[in-house]
Order: C-alpha cells, then structure tokens, then sequence
C-alpha cells in the first residue's frame, strides 16, 4: 500500500495496478476521516468538528462552550 496526500498519476496508478499495490489518495485520507470523526459527541450527542488550539488540531464537541468533549488527533 502506498498512501499520499496529494494524487497519482496514470503511469502509477498502471504500475500500482500491474504490480497488485493499493493506492490511497487525499480522497480515501478525507473519506476514511470523515468516516472515523463524522460522529456524535460521546457526551452531549452534538456533532464532533475539528478544531484548531493553542497546542495543535483537535477533534472537539460542536455545542463548545456548553460541551468540552474534545480529542487529540
């Protein structure tokens, strides 16, 4: 497997595909980050969104302040 955050071009996605290697591009990145943090709140049901702090990114509750659920990324 080979991963990216950008995309392939034809030539490696034929060379990936005659040599049985799977491509993720910034597509699959964005589906499977969507799929892990397009979800509710543990603690109030809210939606999670990312955030940007002080001390980096963060996963955190969208009913902030009311909520202070957050996650390190």
């Amino acid at each position: 497997m080979v991963v990216t955050n950008s995309y392939y071009s034809d030539n490696a996605k034929k060379l990936a595909m005659v040599n049985n290697v799977v491509l993720w591009d910034r597509r699959d990145i964005d589906k499977l980050i969507k799929e892990k943090y397009d979800s509710q709140c543990p603690s109030c049901g809210g939606k999670l969104v990312f955030r940007n702090g002080p001390y980096g990114e963060f996963i955190g509750c969208s009913n902030y302040p009311k909520c202070t659920y957050k996650e390190k990324i």
